[in-house]
């Protein structure tokens, strides 16, 4: 194994793309609906950890489902080693080293032993070495593409550290909510149940991820954004491991016709099994296409997704709420305000214009006028005017001398808005001297008070 890089960056855009790239490179053979995932089982994983013996076993099955010739498998576990783990092929003879950190972690192992096996796979088809990070994204995602997709993603595990939940992964070079992506992306576009897919996940994290991301990816194909992947051509027979005993002790392995549909019974346990040997939807092929070199795009707050993923479903739904609310409440002022009527347009009241303020105008009674009289006293025809004046000043409803409440006609109104000149009032309307009163509690005509002299937009 080469030295190890570092968390490798990516979208699930770019993934999809890789994959693409990675699956017309490849060609592998055409899978069917029970040959093709591996079966993750709590049998596999005892057997990972019980012995050194049996974790060769489990070794060998990955191996067999990869479809690599294998003879020999030899697992030890060897401490500084600078990476997970390290595997040295010999022909078909195989082995590897495992650093002892991993000896009782059953996921951790499953997960390292799919990585390395899928070092010797793309090394047996050829696949273009690049020669930095990029390549072991590539061996991340053909373990995906081979069916080895749930030990990878049981390879990821939470913790919490006090009351702070971290994500806490020991191998792998793509975050966790990438893997569940990309492991969505295959499952939708190879037309897998997701009850299949699901069934041997354990962390229900990953399962919500990679439920999630295939609803999007079937959407994407629906819509005719997306379409299968490319495998070459569908194997004769389809060779898969006995189902039973439960303790997974048996090393049978049953053959069946590709394309068909049965049952079978094992010559060494004598389990009888169930078999879906319907191809899946793929792209068939039988040229590979040359694999080109890609850059990862920027990823910009990649590590708070990656927390996302551990927040409960409940608690982004209630955030969602959170946040909807306010929106949906701004949404709803804003449909009440686009009813209300403009400047110029006839109201009610102020509430119905959109600028809150309704100009009622009021036709202003003719002043009354006394009959010019004169006593020929200057002083007396003088205090005779100025009685004349109150009086008429007094039946003035809007006289801007009086504070009393009174009664007056409106006769038009429509919306207005504050102006200093002609150019703030639409077209029609210009900009004036206007009174305004306060209104008194009987209704929008009884005003009260002096007034007090405005600018707004009113009628030429």
């Amino acid at each position: 194994m080469p030295a190890p890089y570092g968390l490798v960056e990516a979208t699930p855009g770019f993934i999809v793309d890789r994959l693409d790239a990675l699956a017309k490179a490849l060609l592998l053979p055409r899978p069917s609906r029970d040959g093709f995932l591996f079966d993750a089982s709590p049998a596999f994983y005892a057997s990972c950890t019980a012995s050194v013996v049996t974790l060769q076993r489990a070794t060998r099955r990955i191996i067999h489902h990869l479809r690599i010739p294998c003879e020999t498998v030899v697992v030890g576990f060897t401490p500084s080693l600078g990476a997970a783990a390290r595997i040295e092929p010999d022909g078909a003879n195989f082995f590897v080293e495992i650093d002892p950190r991993f000896r009782d972690d059953p996921h951790a192992l499953g997960a390292i032993l799919a990585h390395e096996m899928c070092h010797i796979l793309a090394a047996q088809k050829g696949l273009r070495v690049l020669g930095n990070a990029l390549d072991e994204v590539h061996v991340d995602l053909l373990a995906l593409l081979t069916g080895l997709g749930p030990l990878t993603l049981n390879g990821i595990v939470d913790r919490r550290d006090g009351d702070q939940v971290l994500e806490h992964r020991s191998l792998g070079y793509l975050r966790a909510d990438i893997l569940e992506y990309a492991m969505g992306a295959v499952a939708a576009r190879l037309g897998l149940a997701p009850r299949a897919v699901l069934a041997s996940i354990d962390n229900p994290l990953v399962r919500r991820g990679v439920r999630a991301a295939m609803r999007k990816e079937g959407w994407r194909l629906r819509l005719g954004r997306a379409k299968p992947l490319t495998y070459g051509p569908a194997p004769s027979h389809e060779i898969v491991p006995c189902a039973g005993p439960e303790d997974g002790t048996c090393e049978a392995r049953l053959r069946f016709p590709a394309g068909k549909l049965g049952k079978a019974r094992c010559p060494t346990c004598g389990t009888e099994r169930p078999f879906d040997g319907r191809l899946l939807e793929v792209v068939e092929s039988e040229t590979p296409t040359p694999l080109e070199d890609a850059v990862p795009p920027r990823v910009r707050f990649g590590e708070l997704r990656s927390r996302r993923r551990l927040v409960p479903a409940s608690a982004k739904l209630g955030l969602a709420a959170v946040l909807l609310l306010p929106l949906a409440g701004i949404g709803l002022n804003a449909a009440q305000w686009l009813q209300r009527a403009a400047v110029g347009e006839p109201c009610t009241s102020d509430r119905a214009c959109r600028s809150e303020r309704c100009l009622r105008i009021t036709a202003s009674p003719q002043p009354w006028r006394a009959p010019a009289t004169s006593f020929g006293d200057p002083e007396l025809d003088a205090q005779l005017q100025d009685s004349l004046d109150r009086i008429a000043d007094r039946m003035d409803p809007l006289s801007p001398n009086r504070d009393d409440g009174r009664f007056v006609k409106t006769v038009e109104a429509y919306c207005t808005d504050d102006c200093t000149s002609d150019d703030d009032c639409p077209a029609g309307l210009t900009c004036g001297e206007v009174r305004r009163f306060a209104v008194g509690p009987l209704g929008d005509d009884f005003i009260e008070g002096r007034g007090i002299v405005e600018r707004a937009c009113v009628k030429e």
